[in-house]
Protein backbone atom coordinates (compact mmCIF):
# COMPACT_ATOMS: atom_id res chain seq x y z
CA UNK A 1 0.00 0.00 0.00
CA UNK A 2 1.72 3.57 -0.89
CA UNK A 3 2.43 5.20 2.23
CA UNK A 4 -0.32 8.13 2.10
CA UNK A 5 1.32 9.56 5.53
CA UNK A 6 4.43 11.38 2.91
CA UNK A 7 2.45 12.39 -0.33
CA UNK A 8 2.01 16.22 1.32
CA UNK A 9 4.78 18.70 2.40
CA UNK A 10 3.01 19.19 5.80
CA UNK A 11 2.60 18.66 9.30
CA UNK A 12 -1.15 18.18 9.44
CA UNK A 13 -3.37 15.92 12.03
CA UNK A 14 -4.51 14.22 8.70
CA UNK A 15 -2.35 14.13 5.26
CA UNK A 16 -5.76 15.02 2.89
CA UNK A 17 -7.53 18.10 3.28
CA UNK A 18 -9.54 18.62 0.09
CA UNK A 19 -12.33 20.80 -1.55
CA UNK A 20 -14.64 19.73 -3.93
CA UNK A 21 -15.01 22.15 -7.64
CA UNK A 22 -17.48 21.64 -10.85
CA UNK A 23 -16.59 23.24 -13.33
CA UNK A 24 -16.42 22.92 -16.96
CA UNK A 25 -13.57 25.70 -17.37
CA UNK A 26 -14.60 26.70 -20.67
CA UNK A 27 -13.80 30.23 -20.95
CA UNK A 28 -11.55 32.77 -19.52
CA UNK A 29 -14.01 33.35 -16.35
CA UNK A 30 -14.10 29.65 -15.74
CA UNK A 31 -10.41 29.74 -15.15
CA UNK A 32 -10.74 33.13 -13.04
CA UNK A 33 -12.95 31.62 -10.65
CA UNK A 34 -11.66 28.14 -10.01
CA UNK A 35 -7.95 29.87 -9.72
CA UNK A 36 -9.71 32.42 -6.73
CA UNK A 37 -10.77 29.28 -4.61
CA UNK A 38 -7.37 27.48 -5.15
CA UNK A 39 -5.50 31.05 -3.73
CA UNK A 40 -7.75 30.47 -0.86
CA UNK A 41 -7.83 26.98 -0.46
CA UNK A 42 -3.93 26.96 -0.01
CA UNK A 43 -3.95 29.58 2.77
CA UNK A 44 -6.48 27.87 4.73
CA UNK A 45 -4.22 24.59 4.88
CA UNK A 46 -5.76 22.55 1.59
CA UNK A 47 -3.57 19.83 -0.22
CA UNK A 48 -6.06 19.01 -2.30
CA UNK A 49 -8.88 19.96 -4.93
CA UNK A 50 -11.01 17.23 -6.74
CA UNK A 51 -11.76 18.77 -9.56
CA UNK A 52 -14.86 17.76 -11.93
CA UNK A 53 -14.50 18.81 -15.01
CA UNK A 54 -15.50 16.54 -18.10
CA UNK A 55 -12.29 15.08 -17.57
CA UNK A 56 -13.39 11.08 -18.36
CA UNK A 57 -14.03 13.03 -22.35
CA UNK A 58 -10.75 14.37 -22.95
CA UNK A 59 -10.92 13.63 -26.11
CA UNK A 60 -13.91 15.59 -26.89
CA UNK A 61 -13.39 18.61 -25.11
CA UNK A 62 -11.90 21.33 -26.90
CA UNK A 63 -8.25 22.59 -27.21
CA UNK A 64 -9.29 26.10 -25.20
CA UNK A 65 -10.68 23.46 -22.34
CA UNK A 66 -6.92 21.35 -22.29
CA UNK A 67 -5.20 24.83 -22.39
CA UNK A 68 -7.19 25.82 -19.05
CA UNK A 69 -7.01 22.95 -17.52
CA UNK A 70 -3.28 22.81 -18.14
CA UNK A 71 -3.69 26.75 -16.13
CA UNK A 72 -5.17 25.10 -13.42
CA UNK A 73 -3.05 22.26 -13.23
CA UNK A 74 0.11 24.53 -13.19
CA UNK A 75 -1.55 26.92 -10.61
CA UNK A 76 -2.19 24.38 -8.43
CA UNK A 77 1.08 23.47 -8.44
CA UNK A 78 2.58 26.84 -7.68
CA UNK A 79 0.37 26.60 -4.58
CA UNK A 80 0.46 22.93 -3.30
CA UNK A 81 -2.63 21.93 -4.26
CA UNK A 82 -2.99 18.40 -5.73
CA UNK A 83 -5.53 18.37 -8.73
CA UNK A 84 -7.16 15.33 -8.29
CA UNK A 85 -9.33 14.52 -11.29
CA UNK A 86 -13.19 13.23 -11.25
CA UNK A 87 -13.38 10.64 -13.11
CA UNK A 88 -15.02 7.06 -14.15
CA UNK A 89 -19.11 7.94 -13.21
CA UNK A 90 -21.40 4.49 -14.17
CA UNK A 91 -24.42 6.31 -11.96
CA UNK A 92 -24.10 9.28 -13.95
CA UNK A 93 -23.49 8.01 -17.53
CA UNK A 94 -23.09 11.33 -19.82
CA UNK A 95 -19.15 11.03 -20.24
CA UNK A 96 -19.57 7.75 -21.33
CA UNK A 97 -22.99 8.19 -23.51
CA UNK A 98 -21.12 11.00 -25.28
CA UNK A 99 -19.26 8.36 -27.26
CA UNK A 100 -21.56 6.43 -27.53
CA UNK A 101 -25.42 6.36 -26.65
CA UNK A 102 -25.77 2.65 -26.72
CA UNK A 103 -23.88 1.91 -23.49
CA UNK A 104 -26.89 3.00 -21.63
CA UNK A 105 -27.65 0.47 -19.06
CA UNK A 106 -30.58 -1.68 -20.96
CA UNK A 107 -34.32 -2.01 -19.72
CA UNK A 108 -35.88 -5.43 -21.22
CA UNK A 109 -39.49 -4.19 -22.89
CA UNK A 110 -41.33 -7.16 -23.99
CA UNK A 111 -44.26 -8.03 -26.46
CA UNK A 112 -44.52 -5.10 -27.87
CA UNK A 113 -46.99 -5.48 -30.64
CA UNK A 114 -47.13 -4.30 -34.54
CA UNK A 115 -49.11 -5.11 -37.47
CA UNK A 116 -47.24 -5.01 -41.05
CA UNK A 117 -48.09 -2.89 -43.69
CA UNK A 118 -45.97 -2.52 -47.18
CA UNK A 119 -43.23 -4.24 -45.20
CA UNK A 120 -43.20 -1.26 -42.61
CA UNK A 121 -44.41 -2.72 -39.01
CA UNK A 122 -46.66 -0.27 -37.47
CA UNK A 123 -46.98 -0.05 -33.75
CA UNK A 124 -50.43 -1.31 -32.57
CA UNK A 125 -52.43 1.74 -30.96
CA UNK A 126 -53.47 1.45 -27.20
CA UNK A 127 -55.90 3.92 -26.27
CA UNK A 128 -57.07 2.80 -22.55
CA UNK A 129 -55.85 4.29 -19.58
CA UNK A 130 -54.05 2.43 -16.69
CA UNK A 131 -55.56 4.87 -14.11
CA UNK A 132 -58.99 5.93 -12.70
CA UNK A 133 -60.61 9.74 -12.09
CA UNK A 134 -57.35 11.36 -12.92
CA UNK A 135 -59.84 14.34 -13.88
CA UNK A 136 -61.43 14.29 -10.52
CA UNK A 137 -65.10 14.15 -11.76
CA UNK A 138 -65.98 11.26 -8.82
CA UNK A 139 -65.61 12.64 -5.67
CA UNK A 140 -67.47 12.27 -1.92
CA UNK A 141 -67.41 15.89 -0.36
CA UNK A 142 -63.41 16.50 -0.87
CA UNK A 143 -62.59 12.97 -1.07
CA UNK A 144 -61.72 12.05 -4.80
CA UNK A 145 -62.61 8.42 -5.43
CA UNK A 146 -60.05 5.60 -6.56
CA UNK A 147 -57.18 7.09 -4.98
CA UNK A 148 -55.09 5.52 -2.22
CA UNK A 149 -54.72 8.51 -0.73
CA UNK A 150 -54.26 12.30 -1.14
CA UNK A 151 -53.46 14.82 1.82
CA UNK A 152 -55.66 15.53 4.41
CA UNK A 153 -58.95 15.49 2.51
CA UNK A 154 -60.58 19.56 3.36
CA UNK A 155 -57.84 20.55 5.14
CA UNK A 156 -54.78 20.38 2.67
CA UNK A 157 -56.46 19.04 -0.09
CA UNK A 158 -60.09 20.20 -1.77
CA UNK A 159 -62.21 18.83 -4.79
CA UNK A 160 -61.94 22.76 -6.37
CA UNK A 161 -65.42 23.14 -9.28
CA UNK A 162 -64.07 26.32 -9.84
CA UNK A 163 -60.75 26.11 -11.23
CA UNK A 164 -60.17 23.17 -13.50
CA UNK A 165 -58.20 22.43 -16.85
CA UNK A 166 -61.57 20.64 -18.16
CA UNK A 167 -64.74 19.14 -16.99
CA UNK A 168 -66.33 20.07 -14.11
CA UNK A 169 -64.32 19.90 -11.37
CA UNK A 170 -59.74 19.71 -10.47
CA UNK A 171 -57.79 18.65 -7.03
CA UNK A 172 -56.55 21.96 -5.61
CA UNK A 173 -53.77 21.60 -2.80
CA UNK A 174 -52.67 24.07 -0.06
CA UNK A 175 -52.14 24.52 3.65
CA UNK A 176 -48.88 22.53 3.21
CA UNK A 177 -48.27 23.20 7.17
CA UNK A 178 -50.62 21.26 8.24
CA UNK A 179 -48.62 18.10 7.10
CA UNK A 180 -45.82 17.33 9.84
CA UNK A 181 -43.23 16.96 6.50
CA UNK A 182 -45.12 20.04 4.63
CA UNK A 183 -46.10 17.05 2.02
CA UNK A 184 -49.42 17.72 -0.62
CA UNK A 185 -49.91 14.82 -2.79
CA UNK A 186 -52.22 12.04 -4.22
CA UNK A 187 -51.23 8.91 -4.64
CA UNK A 188 -53.07 5.91 -6.95
CA UNK A 189 -52.20 2.26 -8.17
CA UNK A 190 -52.05 1.37 -11.40
CA UNK A 191 -52.51 -1.98 -12.89
CA UNK A 192 -49.68 -1.89 -15.62
CA UNK A 193 -47.94 -5.08 -18.09
CA UNK A 194 -44.41 -6.12 -17.01
CA UNK A 195 -41.80 -4.88 -18.60
CA UNK A 196 -43.51 -1.74 -20.60
CA UNK A 197 -43.59 1.71 -21.83
CA UNK A 198 -45.70 3.83 -20.42
CA UNK A 199 -46.12 7.41 -19.98
CA UNK A 200 -47.64 9.25 -17.37
CA UNK A 201 -49.05 12.88 -17.63
CA UNK A 202 -51.08 15.43 -16.02
CA UNK A 203 -51.81 18.86 -16.05
CA UNK A 204 -50.98 21.19 -13.28
CA UNK A 205 -51.16 25.22 -12.28
CA UNK A 206 -49.77 27.06 -9.51
CA UNK A 207 -50.15 30.02 -7.41
CA UNK A 208 -46.98 31.28 -5.37
CA UNK A 209 -45.41 27.26 -5.03
CA UNK A 210 -42.60 27.35 -2.79
CA UNK A 211 -40.32 24.99 -2.97
CA UNK A 212 -41.53 25.10 -6.87
CA UNK A 213 -38.42 22.63 -6.73
CA UNK A 214 -39.88 20.47 -4.59
CA UNK A 215 -43.11 19.41 -6.83
CA UNK A 216 -42.69 15.87 -7.83
CA UNK A 217 -43.94 13.17 -10.06
CA UNK A 218 -42.88 9.96 -8.38
CA UNK A 219 -43.21 5.89 -9.33
CA UNK A 220 -42.85 3.27 -6.64
CA UNK A 221 -43.39 -0.28 -6.75
CA UNK A 222 -46.33 -1.60 -3.90
CA UNK A 223 -43.59 -2.55 -2.13
CA UNK A 224 -42.28 0.54 -1.44
CA UNK A 225 -38.97 0.11 -4.27
CA UNK A 226 -38.16 3.67 -5.63
CA UNK A 227 -38.54 3.83 -9.62
CA UNK A 228 -37.89 7.26 -10.93
CA UNK A 229 -38.96 10.82 -10.71
CA UNK A 230 -39.12 13.77 -12.04
CA UNK A 231 -39.33 17.52 -10.89
CA UNK A 232 -40.34 19.63 -14.06
CA UNK A 233 -41.72 22.98 -12.89
CA UNK A 234 -39.37 25.95 -13.56
CA UNK A 235 -41.47 28.90 -11.73
CA UNK A 236 -43.42 29.43 -8.85
CA UNK A 237 -46.55 30.35 -10.31
CA UNK A 238 -48.09 28.53 -13.67
CA UNK A 239 -51.30 28.88 -15.84
CA UNK A 240 -52.05 24.81 -16.68
CA UNK A 241 -49.06 22.99 -17.97
CA UNK A 242 -48.94 19.87 -19.43
CA UNK A 243 -46.34 17.26 -17.33
CA UNK A 244 -45.48 13.86 -18.24
CA UNK A 245 -43.26 11.28 -16.94
CA UNK A 246 -42.05 8.43 -19.07
CA UNK A 247 -40.96 4.92 -16.98
CA UNK A 248 -40.43 1.40 -17.65
CA UNK A 249 -42.83 -0.81 -15.81
CA UNK A 250 -39.87 -3.96 -15.09
CA UNK A 251 -40.79 -6.81 -13.63
CA UNK A 252 -43.85 -5.24 -11.90
CA UNK A 253 -47.43 -5.99 -13.04
CA UNK A 254 -48.85 -2.97 -10.44
CA UNK A 255 -46.93 0.04 -9.25
CA UNK A 256 -47.49 3.64 -7.28
CA UNK A 257 -47.75 6.87 -8.52
CA UNK A 258 -47.10 9.96 -6.51
CA UNK A 259 -47.81 13.46 -7.35
CA UNK A 260 -47.17 16.30 -5.28
CA UNK A 261 -44.77 18.60 -3.45
CA UNK A 262 -42.74 17.14 -0.70
CA UNK A 263 -41.37 19.81 2.58
CA UNK A 264 -43.85 22.45 1.06
CA UNK A 265 -44.58 25.60 2.92
CA UNK A 266 -46.43 28.24 0.98
CA UNK A 267 -48.26 28.76 -1.75
CA UNK A 268 -51.25 26.34 -3.79
CA UNK A 269 -51.47 24.21 -6.71
CA UNK A 270 -54.21 22.28 -8.68
CA UNK A 271 -54.18 19.26 -10.21
CA UNK A 272 -56.38 18.21 -13.47
CA UNK A 273 -56.40 15.45 -15.83
CA UNK A 274 -53.71 12.37 -15.01
CA UNK A 275 -53.49 9.78 -17.44
CA UNK A 276 -51.13 6.56 -17.47
CA UNK A 277 -50.97 5.05 -20.78
CA UNK A 278 -49.15 2.28 -22.48
CA UNK A 279 -46.68 3.59 -25.49
CA UNK A 280 -46.46 1.13 -28.02
CA UNK A 281 -43.59 1.19 -30.48
CA UNK A 282 -39.41 1.20 -30.07
CA UNK A 283 -38.30 4.08 -27.61
CA UNK A 284 -35.05 5.06 -26.93
CA UNK A 285 -34.00 1.33 -27.93
CA UNK A 286 -29.85 0.56 -27.34
CA UNK A 287 -28.63 -1.30 -30.16
CA UNK A 288 -25.40 -2.70 -28.51
CA UNK A 289 -24.41 -6.38 -28.42
CA UNK A 290 -25.61 -6.73 -24.63
CA UNK A 291 -29.05 -5.70 -26.27
CA UNK A 292 -30.04 -7.50 -29.04
CA UNK A 293 -33.74 -7.30 -30.82
CA UNK A 294 -36.23 -9.75 -30.95
CA UNK A 295 -38.75 -10.19 -33.73
CA UNK A 296 -41.29 -12.99 -34.12
CA UNK A 297 -44.24 -13.83 -35.68
CA UNK A 298 -47.30 -13.73 -33.31
CA UNK A 299 -49.58 -16.82 -35.73
CA UNK A 300 -46.59 -19.00 -35.80
CA UNK A 301 -43.37 -17.99 -33.79
CA UNK A 302 -41.30 -17.37 -36.93
CA UNK A 303 -38.12 -15.58 -36.02
CA UNK A 304 -37.38 -13.05 -37.90
CA UNK A 305 -33.29 -11.57 -37.58
CA UNK A 306 -31.82 -8.13 -38.08
CA UNK A 307 -29.90 -7.87 -41.37
CA UNK A 308 -31.14 -10.73 -43.08
CA UNK A 309 -35.21 -9.91 -43.38
CA UNK A 310 -35.18 -6.60 -41.81
CA UNK A 311 -33.01 -3.79 -41.53
CA UNK A 312 -31.14 -3.07 -39.36
CA UNK A 313 -32.75 -0.67 -36.16
CA UNK A 314 -31.10 2.29 -34.74
CA UNK A 315 -32.84 5.26 -32.88
CA UNK A 316 -30.59 8.04 -34.39
CA UNK A 317 -32.25 10.65 -31.69
CA UNK A 318 -31.34 8.26 -28.64
CA UNK A 319 -32.12 10.11 -25.42
CA UNK A 320 -33.68 8.27 -22.83
CA UNK A 321 -36.95 10.12 -23.24
CA UNK A 322 -40.27 9.79 -24.86
CA UNK A 323 -39.95 13.02 -26.84
CA UNK A 324 -39.32 12.04 -30.51
CA UNK A 325 -40.89 9.09 -32.44
CA UNK A 326 -39.15 5.41 -31.93
CA UNK A 327 -37.40 3.90 -35.31
CA UNK A 328 -38.99 1.86 -37.36
CA UNK A 329 -38.93 -1.88 -38.47
CA UNK A 330 -38.04 -2.18 -42.38
CA UNK A 331 -38.78 -5.37 -43.64
CA UNK A 332 -37.46 -6.39 -46.98
CA UNK A 333 -38.78 -8.24 -50.11
CA UNK A 334 -36.96 -11.21 -48.87
CA UNK A 335 -38.38 -12.09 -46.03
CA UNK A 336 -41.63 -12.43 -47.61
CA UNK A 337 -43.96 -10.81 -44.42
CA UNK A 338 -47.62 -10.63 -45.43
CA UNK A 339 -49.64 -7.52 -45.14
CA UNK A 340 -51.03 -7.43 -41.85
CA UNK A 341 -49.41 -10.09 -40.24
CA UNK A 342 -48.81 -9.23 -36.87
CA UNK A 343 -45.52 -9.54 -34.76
CA UNK A 344 -44.04 -9.23 -31.42
CA UNK A 345 -40.72 -7.27 -30.75
CA UNK A 346 -38.63 -7.60 -27.50
CA UNK A 347 -35.80 -4.83 -27.09
CA UNK A 348 -34.07 -3.01 -24.84
CA UNK A 349 -34.18 0.35 -23.88
CA UNK A 350 -32.22 3.21 -21.92
CA UNK A 351 -34.01 4.79 -19.20
CA UNK A 352 -33.25 8.68 -17.87
CA UNK A 353 -34.45 9.43 -13.96
CA UNK A 354 -34.19 11.87 -11.66
CA UNK A 355 -33.26 15.16 -13.64
CA UNK A 356 -31.32 13.25 -16.86
CA UNK A 357 -29.03 10.50 -14.76
CA UNK A 358 -28.62 7.86 -16.93
CA UNK A 359 -26.86 4.91 -15.95
CA UNK A 360 -24.34 3.06 -18.05
CA UNK A 361 -23.61 -0.89 -18.33
CA UNK A 362 -20.61 -1.63 -16.48
CA UNK A 363 -20.63 -5.13 -18.91
CA UNK A 364 -20.18 -3.92 -22.21
CA UNK A 365 -16.23 -3.99 -23.05
CA UNK A 366 -16.42 -0.66 -24.98
CA UNK A 367 -16.50 1.20 -21.96
CA UNK A 368 -13.47 0.29 -20.55
CA UNK A 369 -12.01 0.86 -24.03
CA UNK A 370 -13.77 4.56 -23.88
CA UNK A 371 -11.89 4.94 -20.11
CA UNK A 372 -8.62 3.69 -20.96
CA UNK A 373 -8.15 6.33 -23.57
CA UNK A 374 -9.61 9.09 -21.10
CA UNK A 375 -6.63 7.95 -18.65
CA UNK A 376 -3.84 8.35 -21.12
CA UNK A 377 -4.62 11.06 -21.82
CA UNK A 378 -4.70 12.80 -18.59
CA UNK A 379 -1.59 11.22 -17.94
CA UNK A 380 0.13 12.70 -20.83
CA UNK A 381 -1.27 15.99 -19.98
CA UNK A 382 -1.66 16.48 -15.85
CA UNK A 383 0.42 13.34 -15.03
CA UNK A 384 -1.43 13.80 -12.10
CA UNK A 385 -1.04 11.88 -8.17
CA UNK A 386 -4.19 11.40 -7.84
CA UNK A 387 -7.40 10.24 -8.96
CA UNK A 388 -11.13 10.16 -7.56
CA UNK A 389 -13.71 7.18 -9.03
CA UNK A 390 -16.95 9.06 -9.17
CA UNK A 391 -18.90 5.61 -8.52
CA UNK A 392 -21.79 6.54 -7.03
CA UNK A 393 -25.40 6.47 -7.07
CA UNK A 394 -25.48 3.49 -9.77
CA UNK A 395 -29.63 3.03 -9.76
CA UNK A 396 -29.71 0.92 -13.46
CA UNK A 397 -27.84 -2.41 -14.47
CA UNK A 398 -28.10 -5.91 -14.36
CA UNK A 399 -31.20 -6.53 -16.97
CA UNK A 400 -29.33 -7.03 -20.12
CA UNK A 401 -27.89 -9.98 -21.60
CA UNK A 402 -24.12 -7.88 -21.83
CA UNK A 403 -24.65 -8.21 -17.56
CA UNK A 404 -26.55 -11.74 -17.78
CA UNK A 405 -23.64 -13.56 -19.52
CA UNK A 406 -21.45 -12.75 -17.20
CA UNK A 407 -23.10 -14.79 -14.39
CA UNK A 408 -22.59 -12.41 -11.58
CA UNK A 409 -23.82 -10.70 -8.60
CA UNK A 410 -24.46 -7.22 -8.90
CA UNK A 411 -22.22 -6.70 -6.43
CA UNK A 412 -19.21 -8.48 -8.25
CA UNK A 413 -20.07 -6.75 -11.14
CA UNK A 414 -19.63 -3.34 -9.38
CA UNK A 415 -16.53 -4.64 -8.10
CA UNK A 416 -14.87 -5.96 -10.95
CA UNK A 417 -15.88 -2.99 -12.71
CA UNK A 418 -13.77 -0.49 -10.18
CA UNK A 419 -11.02 -3.30 -10.17
CA UNK A 420 -10.58 -2.97 -13.83
CA UNK A 421 -10.66 1.37 -13.12
CA UNK A 422 -8.22 0.86 -10.96
CA UNK A 423 -5.83 -1.32 -12.84
CA UNK A 424 -6.62 0.98 -15.98
CA UNK A 425 -4.93 3.90 -13.77
CA UNK A 426 -2.22 1.78 -12.03
CA UNK A 427 -0.95 0.53 -15.33
CA UNK A 428 -0.63 3.65 -16.89
CA UNK A 429 0.24 5.62 -13.31
CA UNK A 430 1.97 2.86 -10.87
CA UNK A 431 1.98 5.54 -8.33
CA UNK A 432 -1.32 7.17 -8.46
CA UNK A 433 -3.40 7.11 -5.03
CA UNK A 434 -7.04 6.22 -6.16
CA UNK A 435 -10.27 7.83 -4.07
CA UNK A 436 -13.79 6.53 -4.37
CA UNK A 437 -17.66 7.62 -3.24
CA UNK A 438 -18.46 5.30 -0.50
CA UNK A 439 -22.37 4.86 -0.81
CA UNK A 440 -22.36 1.95 -3.13
CA UNK A 441 -19.95 0.12 -1.13
CA UNK A 442 -21.35 0.79 2.05
CA UNK A 443 -24.44 -1.47 3.12
CA UNK A 444 -25.60 1.19 5.27
CA UNK A 445 -26.20 3.40 2.20
CA UNK A 446 -26.95 1.34 -1.54
CA UNK A 447 -24.71 -1.74 -1.44
CA UNK A 448 -27.99 -3.43 -1.00
CA UNK A 449 -30.76 -5.13 -2.84
CA UNK A 450 -33.91 -3.80 -4.62
CA UNK A 451 -31.75 -0.39 -5.27
CA UNK A 452 -34.02 1.75 -7.41
CA UNK A 453 -33.91 -0.08 -11.21
CA UNK A 454 -31.37 -2.55 -10.71
CA UNK A 455 -32.17 -5.82 -11.29
CA UNK A 456 -29.71 -7.63 -8.76
CA UNK A 457 -27.91 -7.12 -5.48
CA UNK A 458 -25.24 -4.58 -4.82
CA UNK A 459 -24.51 -6.44 -1.20
CA UNK A 460 -21.09 -7.33 -0.31
CA UNK A 461 -19.24 -5.13 -2.93
CA UNK A 462 -17.05 -3.56 -1.24
CA UNK A 463 -15.36 -7.40 -1.08
CA UNK A 464 -14.37 -7.00 -5.06
CA UNK A 465 -12.01 -4.10 -4.94
CA UNK A 466 -8.63 -3.29 -4.32
CA UNK A 467 -7.80 -2.11 -0.21
CA UNK A 468 -5.90 0.54 -1.23
CA UNK A 469 -8.79 2.59 -2.11
CA UNK A 470 -9.25 5.45 -0.26
CA UNK A 471 -13.18 5.30 0.95
CA UNK A 472 -15.13 8.47 0.74
CA UNK A 473 -18.03 8.70 3.24
CA UNK A 474 -20.94 10.61 2.97
CA UNK A 475 -23.90 9.90 4.20
CA UNK A 476 -23.73 11.76 7.28
CA UNK A 477 -27.10 10.36 8.61
CA UNK A 478 -24.99 6.90 9.28
CA UNK A 479 -21.52 8.47 9.34
CA UNK A 480 -20.80 5.66 12.96
CA UNK A 481 -21.70 2.91 10.99
CA UNK A 482 -20.73 3.61 7.50
CA UNK A 483 -16.88 4.27 8.81
CA UNK A 484 -17.13 1.65 11.34
CA UNK A 485 -17.78 -0.78 8.59
CA UNK A 486 -14.79 0.12 6.14
CA UNK A 487 -12.64 -0.14 9.31
CA UNK A 488 -13.36 -3.55 9.95
CA UNK A 489 -13.13 -4.14 6.39
CA UNK A 490 -9.17 -2.42 6.45
CA UNK A 491 -10.20 0.62 4.18
CA UNK A 492 -8.37 4.13 4.61
CA UNK A 493 -11.28 6.28 5.11
CA UNK A 494 -11.92 10.20 4.30
CA UNK A 495 -15.08 11.85 5.16
CA UNK A 496 -17.14 14.14 2.83
CA UNK A 497 -18.55 17.34 4.48
CA UNK A 498 -20.41 20.27 4.47
CA UNK A 499 -22.88 20.07 1.47
CA UNK A 500 -23.99 23.60 1.41
CA UNK A 501 -25.29 24.30 4.86
CA UNK A 502 -25.27 27.69 6.38
CA UNK A 503 -23.18 26.49 9.28
CA UNK A 504 -20.12 23.68 9.72
CA UNK A 505 -21.54 22.10 12.56
CA UNK A 506 -22.09 19.22 10.56
CA UNK A 507 -18.53 19.55 9.49
CA UNK A 508 -17.49 19.31 13.31
CA UNK A 509 -19.29 16.31 13.99
CA UNK A 510 -17.56 14.81 11.01
CA UNK A 511 -14.50 15.22 12.68
CA UNK A 512 -15.47 14.11 16.01
CA UNK A 513 -16.55 10.92 14.36
CA UNK A 514 -13.09 10.25 12.15
CA UNK A 515 -11.19 10.97 15.47
CA UNK A 516 -12.18 7.67 16.52
CA UNK A 517 -10.82 6.20 13.77
CA UNK A 518 -6.95 6.01 13.17
CA UNK A 519 -7.51 4.54 9.07
CA UNK A 520 -9.23 8.17 8.95
CA UNK A 521 -6.98 9.80 6.42
CA UNK A 522 -8.29 13.45 5.94
CA UNK A 523 -11.44 15.32 5.23
CA UNK A 524 -13.32 17.26 2.36
CA UNK A 525 -15.08 20.73 1.95
CA UNK A 526 -18.12 19.24 -0.36
CA UNK A 527 -20.22 21.39 -2.30
CA UNK A 528 -23.06 20.60 -4.55
CA UNK A 529 -23.88 24.61 -5.41
CA UNK A 530 -20.21 26.04 -5.72
CA UNK A 531 -20.74 27.53 -2.16
CA UNK A 532 -16.98 28.85 -1.19
CA UNK A 533 -18.04 31.45 1.64
CA UNK A 534 -17.02 28.39 4.50
CA UNK A 535 -13.93 27.00 2.86
CA UNK A 536 -11.48 29.30 5.00
CA UNK A 537 -12.95 28.26 8.17
CA UNK A 538 -13.56 25.25 7.06
CA UNK A 539 -9.62 24.23 6.42
CA UNK A 540 -8.98 25.76 9.78
CA UNK A 541 -11.07 23.30 11.57
CA UNK A 542 -9.25 20.54 9.65
CA UNK A 543 -6.39 21.25 10.56
CA UNK A 544 -6.93 22.29 14.53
Amino acid sequence: MPDITCAFPYNQKYPYILFFVQNSLTTAKDVQRVSSIIKIASKAGYTGMVLSARLDQMDLISTAQKNNLVKINRLCQNYNIDLIPCIFSAGYGASILAHNPNLAAGIPVKNVKFKVKNNIALPIPVSSLVNNNGGFEQYNSNIAENFLFHDKPGKISFIDKTIFHKGAASLRLENFSLHKNGNARVCQEISVKPFSTYNLSCWIKSESLQPFSKFKIQIYTMDGKYLTCISPLKKADSNWKKISLAFNSMQYSSLRFYIGIWEGFSGKFWLDDIEVREQPGLFNILRRPGTPILVISSKNGRVYKEGRDFEPVIDKKLNYKLDHPGPVIKFKPSAKIKNKEQIQVSYYQGVSMNHDQTAICMSEPEVYQIWNEQIRLLDTLLNPGFYFLSMDEIRQGGACQACKKQNLSMAEILGNCITRQYHIIKNINPRANIFIWSDMLDPNHNARNNYDMVTGDFSGSWRYIPKDIIIVCWYYQKREQSLRHFTENGFKILAAAYYDKNSLETTRQWLKTIKNHDNSVGIMYTTWKSQYNLLTDFGHLANE
